[in-house]
Parts: C-alpha cells; sequence; structure tokens
C-alpha cells in the first residue's frame, strides 16, 4: 500500500504556481494588477522574447517596506484582508496572496521597492522562490519587479509556450485592457526596447481608446452616458458606418473588471439592428458600475449568466460550477458562502440586477442612435 506524506514546500509551490502562471500574460497581469492595488498612477512594462526571457513592470505605487520583502513572497500573505468579513467587501483587484510566491517559484526574479517618504529602498532576489538577503537599494519611490527565465525549472511548462511574438501579444492586450479599465493610470509597454503602448492617464476614457486602441477607432465613437436605478452605463460606441468584420473591439468593463458575456454582446448587437451591413459588428468601450459592498459577488455571478441558467441556480449557489471562476480574478467559494449568507442579495436579485444592464444599455444606445442618425429619440 503507498505511503500517504506530505509534498515537500517547493513542489508544492510548483503545482500552486500552475494554477497562477500559466504563460507571461498571467504574470504581467498578476504584477500589473498589485500596482494599481497599491495606488500607482504611472506603470511601465518591458518585454523581452513575449516575456519569457524578461519582463519588468515598474510602479509608483506606495511601495513596501524592507522588512516587508520577505513576507510579500509567503503563499497566502497580503495586505488587501484582516477578518472574514473582508471577503465579503472585497475593493481591490487581487486579495488571495499567491501571486508572486507563484511567479517567484517558476522563475528568477528579483524585487526593487522603496516606500513613499523613505530615505532608500530595498532589493531582493529569488530563484525558484528561495529567496535571498534584502540589501539597501537606491531606487525611485514604487516598486519595480523583474522576472527572468519564466518556467526555467519547469520543462514541461515550456513545451507549452507559443512564440515569442504570439506570447508578446497576449502581454500586450493585458496591458491594453487594464489601461481601458483604468483612464487615469499611465500605462507604458515596451517590447524589445520599441514603445508600443503609451496612455496620457488623464482620467479621460477617449484618451486611453485614442492611445490603445487607435486613431481611426477612438474617431469613430460616439459618447454613451445613462443609469437606471444604482447601475450605470458610460463610455463609447461606434457609429453604424464603422463597423467591424469581427466582434474584437467589443470591450466590457464590469467595476473596473473586463468581462466578456456573451449577453452584453447581445445587448449592444441589439441596438444597432438594421443600422448595420451584414456580416459587420458594432464596437464599443463601456463601463459598467454596480453599486453595493457586495457588489463583487453579485458581478461574479452576473459575468456568467448564461452558463449558470444551463447548470441551475442551486448547482451555482454551492459553487461546484467551475465556470463562475473564468472571470479575471478568480474568487474563492469561501466568499460566495460568506457573501451569499449573509447579505441580502441572492441570486435572483442579480438575475433582475443584469436585466437591468442589458435594458439600460438598449435604451442608452438606442435613444442615442436614433437621436444621431433620425432626429428623433425614442423617449
Amino acid at each position: 500500500m503507498p505511503q500517504i506524506q506530505q509534498l515537500p514546500a517547493h513542489i508544492a509551490d510548483l503545482i500552486a504556481a500552475g494554477e497562477v502562471v500559466e504563460r507571461p500574460a498571467s504574470v504581467c497581469k498578476e504584477l500589473l494588477e498589485n500596482a494599481l492595488d497599491a495606488g500607482a498612477s504611472a506603470v511601465s512594462v518591458e518585454l523581452e522574447h513575449g516575456g519569457m526571457t524578461y519582463l519588468r513592470v515598474t510602479d509608483n505605487g506606495c511601495g513596501i517596506a524592507p522588512e516587508q520583502l520577505p513576507t510579500a513572497f509567503l503563499r497566502h500573505a497580503t495586505s488587501k484582508l484582516r477578518r472574514a468579513e473582508d471577503l465579503a467587501a472585497i475593493g481591490t483587484l487581487g486579495f488571495r496572496g499567491e501571486a508572486l510566491a507563484a511567479i517567484a517559484a517558476v522563475s528568477r526574479l528579483d524585487i526593487f521597492s522603496r516606500a513613499r517618504g523613505a530615505d532608500s529602498g530595498a532589493a531582493l532576489h529569488l530563484e525558484g522562490g528561495v529567496p535571498g538577503e534584502v540589501t539597501a537599494a537606491g531606487c525611485p519611490e514604487g516598486t519595480t519587479v523583474c522576472v527572468r527565465d519564466l518556467f526555467y525549472n519547469t520543462p514541461a511548462r515550456m513545451k507549452f509556450m507559443k512564440k515569442d511574438s504570439a506570447e508578446g501579444a497576449a502581454a500586450a492586450a493585458v496591458v491594453t485592457q487594464l489601461a481601458l479599465s483604468h483612464p487615469e493610470v499611465s500605462f507604458k509597454l515596451l517590447r524589445d526596447g520599441q514603445e508600443v503602448l503609451h496612455t496620457p492617464g488623464d482620467g479621460q476614457l477617449l484618451s486611453a481608446v485614442y492611445a490603445a486602441l487607435g486613431r481611426d477607432f477612438a474617431r469613430s465613437l460616439l459618447p454613451v452616458d445613462g443609469a437606471g436605478g444604482d447601475v450605470r452605463v458610460s463610455g463609447f460606441v461606434t457609429s453604424p458606418a464603422a463597423g467591424h468584420g469581427t466582434r474584437g473591439r467589443q470591450l466590457f468593463f464590469v467595476n473596473g473588471r473586463l468581462v466578456k458575456s456573451q449577453l452584453l454582446t447581445a445587448a449592444v448587437e441589439e441596438a444597432y439592428r438594421n443600422r448595420l451591413l451584414k456580416g459587420k459588428f458594432p464596437g464599443c468601450v463601456l463601463h459598467i458600475t454596480l453599486p453595493g459592498i457586495s457588489s463583487t459577488i453579485v458581478l461574479m455571478l452576473i459575468l456568467k449568466l448564461g452558463q449558470i441558467l444551463d447548470v441551475g441556480t442551486e448547482q451555482v449557489l454551492m459553487m461546484y460550477n467551475p465556470t463562475v471562476y473564468d472571470t479575471g480574478d478568480v474568487i474563492s467559494s469561501y466568499v460566495y458562502r460568506m457573501g451569499l449568507g449573509k447579505m441580502e442579495y441572492s441570486f435572483s436579485t442579480a438575475v433582475g440586477l443584469f436585466n437591468s444592464v442589458i435594458g439600460l444599455i438598449l435604451v442608452v444606445s438606442g435613444n442615442y442612435l436614433s437621436k444621431k442618425f433620425t432626429g428623433s429619440s425614442i423617449w
């Protein structure tokens, strides 16, 4: 009979890393979200060979104190949660405290950080998750994380990586999406020494769209801004004359998180019915704001509503449905049990709220287009 034994720490870390770090784009996403949660107003990303050999993220956020640098790379170490009740009121992009530990476990990592107001900073080198000594370092306020030789100690993962161009494009897409979801932050992206993206960070969504998606797309946009109850929709949609051959330019953000939802897509396309040429699709960059302290919980139910309805309400509320995790940030089942057990929101409330969002998009978009092209509004 085989003996049951606890896995060594380094093997457990490698397994955990496989759940968080799938490719350079995953590293880029986790580090950028940390930068945003740290209150950064400017972030730069540098990639070489698609991020496989070198990936650096620099921010001007609050920084990390020297004595806390080793702690930051422990699993489940985070500054964003203190009590179990905090899980029902998550207001950050990340909270589980696994990203840095997972990234460090499969790479050679250097971190330089200086807390705001501190006279000097500190540096720490980790290789395969094993930390060295914290040393003093001269660096600007904020944090810089350099990730080298990703998956150097997990050759099986290397075999699943695509060409450098494909991995670089995936990482660039992550930067673009976060730049559009946070126009108040300046994002800069360099790929193999060439600057390919630089947003002004002036808080204007149109400025971010212009920098990230191009002049022609930005010039084809019409503003959308409306509210229904506690739900607000703002952003831009393309004019009917500027249809696209794919749905790739349909971007939805709910409470600052990128959402891919067939129902939201259908709502926008319904507003364009009989106004686009056959085979053409509208483009949009829409921000949907949901209210309440438990908006994260409601959001996660809404994002995959189509799949939720397919498998049944009871299964979703018991959190046995894996599709609810496929939503930008992974929310543990404990969040749902805590939130759904203590908050007044129910599944039917989430469905009703989602229907309000759909209706609002239809009404706002339809009314604007009607006024623009027929001279009369629908209300």
